[in-house]
């Protein structure tokens, strides 16, 4: 009886799948991959729950390898699909271990263009996978509408390549690209579908038919022949979906799956021109190099393929595809080895002007984000521009092979009018990056532009605009665009953290936003440290209240509340939810730096596990190489453990660095005092004489024996903002009034400060022994630090670093204490 083709009209034989004449599918069920489709609902499966919180909604689709349905996650409140293996093939152990591996394959890998996979579960024997719920429309259905436009069709395949790019550099092919198992959703991002027949690089086929799986319209010439396949099977299989984009049609259609392999295998495709003429002849060339019968002819990477398609994109002419001027032999020389001897010639001419005009390419390998500015002109809205410069700082921090000034070196620049070269120079950094961003109605414009500020040239410039739930999506696009602009190399696990995201709850985020600005807000806004950390920390709680599943709000929560009790501003009673804060952060996300940073500190401070907190802080650093805050804190430790030289040596980079140096003054003079190098700490804090760093200065001449300097210094600074209303600097006070000789006067500072403590619930004991022993009343300074090791304070993880407790050191109860608490091979200085 025959098939007619629903678009042309054409009479096709039954057991065909495809219109002979214009190419588009007759029979393959297109609403496999998760869409907006509605059909076959499953009165059967409609309204159950699957593993005890998936609520069945819907069935979306059938295909080969699964069955679709759509179901809301009743635990995470969220829509997800669920893909179950049919029924008629869980007897088959070679179907359900294909399935198996769908989900595994695609679980490894995360990126905005993959779809994501949550997990692989089984009920009552059946397998499913659970994976992101993506509301759109599959490029088939797009395709079968109308041929696409241009710039449509390239962007969507540059997405898909950018998806395809990371999996194979994962070790994993797909090898069943299609334009059906391509999304795209209503905002126009591209979601590459079903893993079914991905193979990982190294595993086994399954059986000799897996290697010709797969559709056969978009069959490689080696993948239809059942030959081997590797990562040049999905660039032939995209450009086929390209060329379907294009024109609407097939590269090679046939009235049989037979006819359709033949041509694979043998003939070539119309070209593109011919169909659509005003497609030029670039892209053309591209589609043609990518469909090369032989896979050493193709593109031999997904990186090479965007290569020209972004070219193009951009309106430039593509590296790799270029125009066939000969064909035969050229010159009587067969076309190969002219092109060999060309090749040759042109690299001896090269070779020899670059030895007679060397030069250097400059790669761009550090960037300042500057202040993004706030689009609104509602000042109230600073915040929102503020904070989501400092998260873009951190996204870069993770590119090891970059430099990123800190968020503390480029916030004096908001609103500066001095040129971009000027801001380059003081800040140290070869490129610079200018932003806006807006936020209205429930969306986010950002704006941005990589600027080379030495040649006066934007290197790129674009808007991106997002839902504020793809807030961190719109991120993960900037950061990627910008480390791509400045063309640095990025190990494969730092491509992967650059393209981990999520949706959140845009209520909540914007809580978490508002919380890190008026943390990281100048200090002199509040009237006290403990005032604008309890208005963040409060801020953090309702984030959590709103979204429970927020990392970010968690690890803030740690580290702000681990700050406040180290430093004597609340009682030690809040550890435990410190602690519990960082390990949910890290049970949400494992590649949070912050979380790892701040669960080493409360493990140093709460549980003094010394060793942990060494793993974790090493872990940090990992995930963001770049954070000169996470690199301090990592010497930190090890001024705490004794290792003074090594933390010295460590921190001194930092102080080179101009846009920072500041910042680490006061530090290294930290670091020195607790080394007992009491005149260099000195002329380190003189070099920036704030009110700290003089009252530092004052210390460290009190700790030399020079009480009179010492005083007089106190003098000066004595009613600075900070200084006098602070615990700490007025427990060191009483140190150096009981150094001083001055014992009654220091007795009734002490005895203030008790007070305070007690009253907040906080430990005195180790302060009074810093105190003791500054009178040089040994006895009592270890009876106080006796009864701080056995009421577990806190403050204990500074008993080898406090200056204070220098002439301790030769006594053989200090080196038992340092023994009980467990300092790992502790280097105790003698005095």
């Amino acid at each position: 009886m025959g098939i007619k083709c629903p678009k042309c009209q054409h009479e096709n034989p039954d057991d065909t799948l495809y219109c002979g004449k214009c190419g588009i599918s007759l029979k393959y069920p297109d609403n496999v991959s998760i869409s907006m489709t509605r059909t076959m609902v499953s009165p059967a499966m409609e309204g159950s729950t699957v593993a005890g919180k998936y609520r069945i909604i819907e069935k979306l689709g059938e295909g080969g390898m699964g069955v679709v349905y759509k179901a809301e996650d009743t635990r995470l409140d969220r829509m997800v699909a669920l893909k179950f293996l049919p029924s008629g093939l869980m007897k088959d152990p070679n179907a359900k271990e294909r399935f198996v591996r769908e989900a595994k394959a695609a679980a490894a890998l995360s990126h905005p263009n993959i779809c994501t996979i949550h997990e692989i579960d089984e009920e009552e024997g059946k397998s499913f996978i659970v994976m992101e719920y993506i509301e759109g429309h599959s490029v088939r259905e797009k395709v079968k509408k109308n041929p696409l436009e241009i710039p449509e069709a390239l962007d969507l395949v540059i997405q898909s390549a950018q998806g395809l790019e990371e999996a194979h550099k994962r070790g994993i092919i797909h090898r069943d690209i299609k334009s059906a198992n391509i999304m795209v959703t209503g905002s126009g991002q591209a979601k590459v579908m079903d893993f079914g027949l991905a193979k990982v690089s190294g595993a086994s086929l399954l059986t000799r038919e897996a290697s010709t799986m797969g559709t056969v319209a978009y069959m490689s010439p080696e993948q239809a022949q059942g030959q081997g396949v590797d990562q040049r099977t999905d660039i032939w299989s995209l450009a086929v979906v390209l060329y379907e984009m294009l024109t609407g049609q097939f590269p090679f259609p046939g009235d049989t799956d037979q006819s359709v392999m033949y041509a694979i295998a043998r003939k070539t495709p119309v070209p593109v021109k011919k169909i659509v003429p005003k497609v030029k002849p670039d892209l053309e060339r591209v589609v043609e190099k990518a469909l090369e019968k032989k896979p050493s002819d193709r593109y031999q990477s997904m990186a090479e393929l965007l290569e020209d398609l972004r070219a193009i994109a951009e309106g430039l002419r593509p590296i790799r595809a270029k125009s066939r001027l000969f064909r035969g032999r050229i010159l009587g020389i067969k076309r190969g080895y002219f092109y060999a001897g060309i090749v040759l010639l042109a690299t001896l001419i090269a070779m020899g002007i670059l030895a007679v005009f060397p030069g250097r390419v400059e790669v761009l390998d550090s960037v300042a984000i500057l202040p993004i500015v706030n689009e609104s002109g509602d000042p109230s809205q600073d915040y929102f521009a503020n904070s989501l410069t400092s998260l873009m700082i951190s996204e870069l921090y993770k590119v090891a092979a970059l430099k990123v000034a800190p968020r503390e070196a480029v916030m004096p620049y908001k609103n500066s009018t001095i040129s971009l070269k000027e801001k380059a120079r003081e800040l140290n950094v070869k490129a610079l990056i200018e932003a806006s961003v807006l936020k209205s109605g429930g969306r986010v414009r950002l704006t941005a532009s990589l600027i080379d500020p030495y040649r006066n040239r934007i290197m790129w410039s674009d808007t991106l605009e997002k839902d504020y739930s793809e807030i961190l999506i719109l991120q993960s696009e900037l950061s990627q665009a910008i480390v791509g602009g400045i063309k640095v190399t990025l190990r494969p696990e730092e491509r992967k953290l650059l393209s981990e995201t999520r949706k959140v709850n845009p209520e909540a985020y914007d809580l978490c936003l508002q919380a890190i600005s008026i943390w990281q807000a100048p200090r002199e806004k509040f009237t006290d440290y403990k005032e604008f950390s309890s208005k963040a920390l409060d801020l953090f709680r309702k984030a959590i209240d709103l979204d429970p599943n927020l990392a970010l709000a968690y690890g803030w929560i740690s580290e702000i509340t681990g700050a406040l009790i180290a430093n004597n501003f609340i009682s030690e009673d809040a550890l435990p939810e410190a602690k519990e804060a960082a390990l949910e952060a890290l049970e949400l996300d494992e590649n949070l730096a912050q979380a790892h940073s701040a669960y080493s500190f409360i493990k140093l401070i709460m549980d003094w596990d010394f060793v942990t907190s060494d793993l974790e802080m090493k872990r940090a650093l990992e995930l963001e190489p770049g954070n000169h805050w996470l690199k301090y804190a990592y010497f930190e430790n090890l001024r705490i453990f004794g290792r003074f030289d090594e933390a010295l040596s460590g921190i001194k980079p930092l102080l080179e660095e101009p846009s920072i140096r500041r910042l680490y003054i006061t530090i290294y003079g930290i670091f020195l005092l607790s080394a007992g190098k009491y005149n260099e700490a000195i002329s380190a804090f003189e070099k920036d004489s704030t009110p700290v760093n003089v009252f530092s200065i004052a210390e460290a001449y009190a700790l030399k024996a020079d009480y009179e300097k010492a005083l007089a210094l106190y003098d000066e600074i004595r009613d600075a903002p900070g200084i006098k209303e602070t615990l700490y600097f007025q427990a060191r006070y009483a140190c150096i009034l009981a150094a001083s000789g001055r014992r009654e006067e220091a007795l009734a500072k002490l005895n203030e400060i008790e007070s305070h403590l007690v009253e907040n619930n906080i430990g005195p004991f180790f302060d009074k022994a810093c105190f003791y022993a500054a009178l040089g009343e040994k006895d009592e300074a270890f009876g106080y630090l006796y009864q701080a090791y056995e009421n577990h304070s806190v403050r204990m993880f500074s008993l080898i670093s406090d200056p204070w407790l220098h002439n301790l050191h030769d006594d053989k109860r200090f080196h038992d204490l340092v023994k009980k608490v467990g300092f790992p091979e502790a280097q105790v200085p003698t005095k």
